[in-house]
């Protein structure tokens, strides 16, 4: 099965750990973000429940329930939040939202009694008057070391989450803009890595078809390089190798071009290794075409035949003289 190339390797591996790395940070930036709006609209809620405390507080302290419903309604209009009033038993005594005296009792409400206990209160609920999910922030209004009543301001997180989404838009948008330059950093940092790696294979292959003289060139990582000049180090013993063997061979067959013997070379299976010109013409075949060739495809003539046979199943040097019949009959002195 053919395996995946390097280059695609490194640019996946890049890639995906780095896409992985944006998801995460984008992620966490998301949560971040809902986070800090989520305290934001909670101190703008804090904001406004203290600012409806300098008037509302003392009207509470006053019993005035007609005036507490008037000004809460006026600060809501100018805070842009829900604003209601809750005496300590419970009871709803000014809301901006719904009629109060339909409202049931808030005491179990969780930021109210935080706000009994003089704390500030604050949490994020489904609303069952307005029926839908809300942020509040509860304030106690203190008199005499006592609470007399909460003040609490709220607003709805419908409101919030399209602001999120806008943001969250962003964020997905930046997201893809960074997994774009990924990829394209990822490429050339594939190509700058797998690049000369290409090289030294494409090298490698010339020098597989026998082209030893074109070294290849020295660039890339230390490793890389290293890799390249023992390559080039290697093909240029090679090809000294090489030409050892050729200058041998051309000695070895020059030799045998200028003797007047014939000689012939068969190996113990029988194949014929090599003979000279001498020795064709006698045998009467061509010395390129033979090479390679049975013994007994090239030689015709039974008593030579022979003599190779006994010659070859003998541990020691054989010698005969014999006669070769043909147009001109000869007699061979063989060994």
């Amino acid at each position: 099965m053919r395996g995946k190339r390097l280059f695609w390797q490194i640019f996946s591996a890049y890639f995906c750990i780095t896409l992985a790395f944006v998801l995460v940070l984008g992620f966490y930036a998301s949560e971040e973000a809902r986070e800090f709006y989520l305290n934001q609209r909670a101190a703008e809620l804090e904001v406004g429940a203290r600012s409806c405390l300098v008037r509302i507080g003392e009207l509470v302290r006053q019993n005035d329930l007609p005036g507490i419903g008037a000004v809460g309604r006026g600060l809501s209009e100018s805070l842009s939040m829900r604003v209601t009033v809750i005496l300590p038993n419970g009871q709803v005594v000014a809301d901006t939202s719904e009629n109060p005296d339909t409202m049931e009792n808030h005491l179990r409400r969780p930021e109210i009694q935080t706000a009994l206990a003089g704390e500030l209160g604050r949490s994020t609920r489904f609303s069952e008057t307005l029926r839908e999910e809300r942020m509040y922030v509860a304030v106690p209004i203190e008199h005499d070391g006592a609470v007399a009543g909460v003040v609490r301001t709220s607003f709805a997180i419908r409101g919030l989450g399209e602001t999120l989404h806008a943001v969250y838009w962003r964020i997905a948008l930046g997201g893809l803009v960074a997994a774009v330059l990924v990829a394209v950093a990822s490429l050339l940092v594939a190509k700058r890595i797998a690049g000369p790696l290409e090289v030294i294979r494409a090298g490698a292959e010339r020098f597989a078809r026998g082209q030893l003289r074109h070294g290849l060139p020295i660039s890339g990582a230390e490793e890389v390089r290293m890799l390249a000049q023992s390559m080039n180090r290697m093909a240029e013993q090679l090809d000294q190798r090489i030409q050892t063997i050729v200058n041998q061979e051309n000695e070895r067959q020059a030799v045998l071009s200028s003797m007047e013997e014939g000689v012939l070379a068969v190996d113990q299976k029988g194949t014929v290794l090599n003979l000279n010109d001498t020795c064709g013409v006698l045998l009467g075949v061509d010395p390129t075409k033979v090479r390679g060739r049975l013994v007994h495809e090239v030689i015709r003539r039974s008593n030579l035949l022979e003599f190779v046979e006994r010659t070859l199943g003998s541990p020691s040097p054989v010698e005969e003289d014999f006669e070769l019949r043909g147009h001109e009959n000869r007699w061979l002195h063989a060994h």
